[in-house]
């Protein structure tokens, strides 16, 4: 997860396999602006979930649904 549309931009979470995301606005390019959840904490009950705003390469994200 990058702070821009960009492999240079600021690195802001590593992503892993589970990983939730949401998809924000339109794309730019190979990129797309995302909301982003570790794991399943979106849906937890307890606590604050980690979570942040930034871009992925469309490449990296898998269709559902």
């Amino acid at each position: 997860l990058r702070s821009g549309p960009s492999p240079t931009a600021r690195l802001v979470a590593r992503m892993k396999p589970g990983d939730e995301v949401q998809t924000v606005g339109d794309p730019a390019g190979r990129w797309q602006e995302v909301q982003w959840w570790r794991g399943d904490e979106r849906l937890s009950p307890i606590g604050r979930p980690a979570r942040a705003t930034g871009w992925v390469n469309r490449r990296l994200i898998e269709d559902c649904g």
